[in-house]
């Protein structure tokens, strides 16, 4: 009678919840999983591309709604094509997070007085145990 009233089945609800829960695990923060570990997926594949990783912090920790989201911040080094490689292969290969945005810059090396290009990526996963960076 409940269902009825409502229009929804437990069975529809509990089909939705699972469907909800496996769109929302890409953005789960993982570190103990390197597969989902931002710094060492990064690591990996900036070793085998020609990228030199600059920076990592955590950036900022915000509360939305009933879920904690932490935005991550990876500076890296190198050239055009690369980055846009790293920032390929973030959004489709790997389960990092979602990447919220990109800033590039070139900078001039103090060390070899170069020009060089930096990539800044923000990175977001949402914080299922409470962590709080701040």
């Amino acid at each position: 009678m409940f269902e009825k009233q409502l229009g929804y089945s437990f069975q529809m609800l509990n089909s939705r919840e699972k469907k909800l829960n496996e769109l929302l695990d890409g953005f789960v923060l993982d570190t103990l999983d390197n597969s989902k570990n931002l710094l060492s997926v990064a690591t990996t594949w900036c070793r085998s591309n020609n990228l030199e990783i600059k920076e990592f912090k955590p950036y900022a920790y915000a509360v939305l709604d009933s879920m904690s989201i932490i935005t991550q911040s990876l500076t890296v080094a190198g050239g055009f094509i690369d980055c846009l490689k790293l920032v390929n292969a973030l959004e489709t290969q790997f389960h990092t997070g979602k990447l919220s945005s990109v800033q590039y810059k070139s900078v001039r090396d103090p060390k070899t007085k170069t020009l060089e290009l930096n990539c800044t990526l923000y990175i977001q996963n949402i914080d299922n145990y409470g962590t709080k960076y701040k």
